[in-house]
């Protein structure tokens, strides 16, 4: 996936003393939701939900990463 982890993004956020905004966070939990919802309708788990498997691509899309058949 083209973009970033969450962990990145944050840590460079805050070398230069900037902070997501709360529709940025919503955008970002909403996506994550979404993929795990998507995750268990096709009989898959995400066992390590956490910002390093949180990607952001360049297109705005949230994807996660490391994702487990059940």
């Amino acid at each position: 996936v083209d973009g970033v982890c969450l962990t990145d993004l944050l840590n460079v956020m805050h070398d230069n003393e900037n902070t997501l905004t709360e529709p940025q966070i919503a955008r970002i939990f909403s996506g994550a939701v979404k993929a795990v919802a998507y995750l268990h309708e096709n009989n898959r788990i995400q066992r390590d939900i956490k910002s390093d498997n949180i990607r952001l691509s360049f297109d705005g899309e949230v994807k996660l990463s490391k994702s487990v058949s059940i």
